[in-house]
């Protein structure tokens, strides 16, 4: 995407060209609705004690990194219910006029049946837009695969992992061009969170994990996605989709979980964790990376999110009514579809094409490319007994008492 000779997102040449095209599938509702329905755990027996299975979904994620081909395509990992192994899926979208050579015409691929077994392969499906179906296809050879388990949340890895800069970069411009891939799709019915993306699981105990983040396929969620904009001038940001995403590079950034502080109606709320995101935004730009110069490029591209991308929209001055504490009149305009289009092509030029030249021309990196982090060594004993020791030593001082650390 070339720009109109300005500069934008600190100091990114204007002639630095970041278009590319997205390897990423068009999420449809029909898409979603199709995982939804087949991802559904069916259990064997319709009675007993596997009777809550019927009301849940195979554990699913979906990746946030796009691949090399030539057409768009999505990986999947889904799993048992226990998560003793995960089966990566390759899916893809086939043309509107195209028609599947099936086996079996009256049957969708059963999920069950597909990962209770591993099968050391990566499954092709295609999904067919014009009948909603999904279609089994090849198998493929699979270049590594995750271990069992849950894996690591990116809220752990912020606090357990080591994230050099070029980490930080590279995962934050992976989790934003996403989020830009993304806007406006069914893959917004949750809030993306620290703890919605998630790290899978290493098949060798030596510390390290793939810099390969997945988001929690939100199965069983309300067809409501996390607002675009917010008609209510008692909030400060009207844009909850742009201060999510940007509270959660703050958080890469700042390689630390946000911490917000529980409020008894969604007006205050979002208002307070946008007040906590602005005073870390502050702390952000305040840190050294190890020297990096473009850091700043970094710090405004989340600045965006938190302070110019606040008020998007005229707001309409809609107040509630005096002393009412709740947030039953606020109101969520029936946008234009113009108006969401214009706010995420604003996101990627002031957001994802900073965080893309960071990336590319900092770092080298490249579609495809996987980094791998390591734990935090863990501290020693007399590492951690001196902070222990703080506040008694601290009383003793202003109690007048002779202090005398151990020695």
């Amino acid at each position: 995407m070339m720009d109109n000779g300005h500069d934008d997102g600190g100091s990114v040449p204007a002639n630095y060209n970041s278009g590319s095209k997205s390897q990423l599938v068009d999420f449809s509702k029909d898409l979603f609705n199709a995982l939804e329905l087949h991802i559904k755990c069916d259990p064997r027996e319709p009675t007993g004690e596997n009777d809550h299975l019927s009301q849940a979904w195979h554990p699913t994620r979906v990746c946030l990194i796009g691949e090399e081909h030539d057409f768009p395509s999505m990986s999947l990992l889904i799993s048992p219910m226990q998560m003793a192994h995960w089966q990566e899926f390759h899916l893809t979208i086939e043309e509107e006029d195209s028609t599947f050579v099936e086996e079996n015409a009256t049957h969708q691929p059963a999920f069950c049946n597909l990962v209770d077994t591993p099968r050391y392969a990566r499954v092709e499906i295609g999904f067919n837009p014009s009948n909603g179906r999904l279609q089994e296809r090849k198998a493929e050879f699979l270049e590594s695969e995750p271990g069992s388990g849950r894996g690591e949340s990116l809220a752990d890895v912020l606090r357990e992992f080591q994230l050099l800069p070029k980490d930080k970069i590279i995962l934050a411009y992976t989790v934003a061009q996403a989020y830009h891939h993304f806007y406006d799709s069914d893959l917004m019915r949750i809030k993306w969170t620290s703890e919605k993306i998630w790290f899978m699981p290493p098949t060798e105990e030596n510390g390290e994990i793939f810099l390969r983040p997945y988001l929690i396929f939100p199965f069983g969620t309300r067809d409501d996605p996390e607002e675009d904009f917010v008609d209510d001038a008692r909030l400060v940001h009207q844009h909850p989709r742009i201060l999510a995403i940007g509270t959660l590079l703050l958080e890469i950034g700042l390689s630390k979980p946000f911490q917000s502080i529980p409020q008894r109606n969604r007006i205050s709320q979002a208002n307070c964790d946008h007040k906590i995101a602005d005073n870390w935004l502050k702390n952000l730009k305040e840190v050294e990376w190890d020297g990096l110069k473009d850091k700043s490029i970094f710090d405004k591209a989340i600045q965006y999110c938190i302070r110019e991308g606040k008020m998007l929209v005229d707001r309409q001055n809609k107040l509630g009514p005096v002393g009412k504490a709740t947030d039953s009149s606020a109101k969520t305009l029936l946008d234009k579809q113009e108006g969401i289009l214009a706010r995420r092509k604003k996101f990627y030029k002031n957001v994802v094409r900073p965080l893309k030249y960071l990336a590319e021309t900092g770092f080298g990196h490249k579609i495809g490319n996987t980094l791998s982090i390591r734990r935090k060594p863990k501290t020693d004993s007399l590492s951690t007994e001196l902070p222990n020791q703080l506040p008694e030593l601290e009383a003793s001082f202003h109690s007048g008492r002779p202090v005398r650390p151990e020695k």
